[in-house]
């Protein structure tokens, strides 16, 4: 299997570009939110203590026994981080970025792949590395862009060997794909929709492969999560296996009639892009274009087409509509589609009008589709960070949680502490009802209702609100407003 370096380089340009825009203000925006310490907190554990356990929910479902609430593969990995960097908001955040970066180049790469085409394959990189959701994605600290890295670069190296017929080291890139594939499977469960559609694929190329080749592939694939299955076994933790990962995994189920499911896909398609609904547009179009286009491309364009469905509607009938990043996994796709109809659109359509008026009028609308959907996304997000650049500020929460709660000490609070309070050697819990014999300190939001007993002090308050965008504008995001409680 071989990479032209050269043009490879500019898909490496690209994620060089996306690192250095999001790891500007990436301690403030976001705000230290639920998902960040819950999917965390076990690789905090592991690094540190060596345990598979999750502190903040050792109180109920047998979490402070073992973590199976989500597979090991994002654990592993953060783990090591931990290891090796120490234990921190930037050490949590910035794996999250540099996977996504990494989805930038095989995006790159796997349309270079398919259409031979620099051009369409920057737009495609491009375009993906300014979406808001994929931005929002990778600066969350959760297991998204990882999966969706693993996943893209086994799609990327099984499509290139059987698109391509490679002989050279075949079986190897084959085994090396499907393992990728597997280990995007032990970092979230949804990668199951790449490995659906890149079965669907295989049969369109079955021709070109070996029934040992198909084989060797399924072991590979199932060997990660069977390997999972296995610690489970030979530690004898079957039920707590069953009780935390299946009652979390039938909560992000869909539920309702189909249609309804799929009118909920569609609103949650529309609420995700809100903001830049003529980039939604685009990307319908682009599917729309490229199906009627797609006898140009022969088996390329079935492949990626099936690629880019077959998520879509796996997606649509069984996921949750209410959690997850979950529309990423085709979009990362669809951007590739997106690129090639943006290119054909402007070297084929408005150059051969020849119109100079014609030609002016796309551009200007190119250019202010950019600055919208620029504004949405990074820029967006400056703007909000330099109005609340102080008030973001974790430091405070860092000071007010060191001075006035003991070393330790087990502490009740909001996700937005986990950081600080483990910072002092004191031990984090959310989600339960204060209790004395249980918790030395309470933390609560200020902006929260949350009940506080009777015989609770207050301690100290800390934190300001976020100033309004521009003098006028609200953003939608929580604050460090908080106040101590002790008994």
């Amino acid at each position: 299997m071989t990479i032209d370096y050269v043009k490879a380089k500019i898909g490496l340009y690209i994620a060089l570009m996306f690192i250095v825009m999001n790891i500007i203000g990436l301690d403030k925006s976001p705000i230290v939110w639920m998902d960040e310490v819950t999917l965390n907190d076990p690789a905090k554990e592991l690094a540190m203590n060596g345990r598979l356990i999750s502190s903040v929910f050792s109180y109920k479902n047998g979490f402070d026994d073992a973590y199976y609430w989500q597979p090991p593969g994002q654990i592993i990995i953060m783990s090591m981080v931990y290891k090796i960097f120490g234990f921190g908001i930037w050490q949590t955040r910035i794996p999250g970025v540099l996977f996504a970066s990494g989805v930038l180049v095989i995006v790159y790469l796997l349309s270079m792949n398919l259409f031979d085409n620099t051009i369409s394959a920057i737009l495609a990189a491009g375009i993906l590395s300014f979406d808001s959701k994929f931005i929002e994605s990778a600066r969350s600290a959760r297991m998204d862009t990882q999966a969706l890295f693993f996943a893209l670069l086994g799609i990327y190296v099984v499509l290139h060997v059987l698109m391509n017929n490679v002989k050279h080291r075949r079986l190897m890139y084959l085994s090396m794909g499907s393992l990728a594939l597997g280990i995007a499977g032990v970092t979230h469960p949804i990668s199951i929709v790449w490995v659906c559609a890149l079965a669907i694929v295989i049969f369109l190329y079955r021709k070109r492969v070996i029934v040992y080749e198909v084989f060797w592939m399924m072991f590979m694939l199932i060997l990660p999560f069977g390997s999972w299955l296995l610690y489970i076994y030979v530690n004898d933790d079957i039920d707590l296996f069953i009780l935390q990962f299946f009652f979390h995994g039938e909560s992000r189920l869909a539920v309702g009639s189909l249609v309804n499911r799929l009118v909920s896909e569609v609103f949650r398609y529309v609420d995700a892009y809100r903001v830049t609904p003529i980039l939604l547009v685009i990307y319908l179009g682009s599917i729309v274009w490229f199906c009627s286009n797609s006898r140009r491309y022969k088996r390329k364009a079935q492949a990626l087409l099936i690629l880019c469905i077959v998520p879509i509607m796996f997606i649509a009938v069984f996921m949750s509509k209410t959690v997850g990043y979950y529309y990423l996994h085709p979009i990362s796709l669809i951007v590739v589609v997106t690129g090639v109809m943006l290119y054909e659109f402007y070297s084929k359509w408005v150059e051969n009008f020849n119109a100079t008026v014609l030609n002016q009028f796309f551009r200007v609308v190119l250019v202010v589709v950019f600055i919208g959907y620029t504004i949405s996304g990074i820029l967006g997000r400056y703007i909000i960070m330099f109005y609340q650049w102080n008030e973001r500020d974790y430091t405070v929460v860092f000071e007010s949680v060191k001075k006035y709660i003991s070393p330790g000490s087990i502490v009740l609070g909001p996700p937005d502490i986990w950081y600080a309070v483990e910072a002092t050697g004191s031990s984090l819990r959310i989600r339960e009802e204060p209790n004395k014999d249980k918790h030395d300190y309470v933390v609560t939001k200020i902006a929260s209702s949350s009940q506080i007993p009777s015989d609770m002090q207050p301690v100290y308050e800390f934190g300001e609100s976020l100033p309004l965008v521009l003098d006028r504008f609200a953003s939608e995001s929580a604050d460090y407003r908080m106040k101590i409680w002790k008994w």
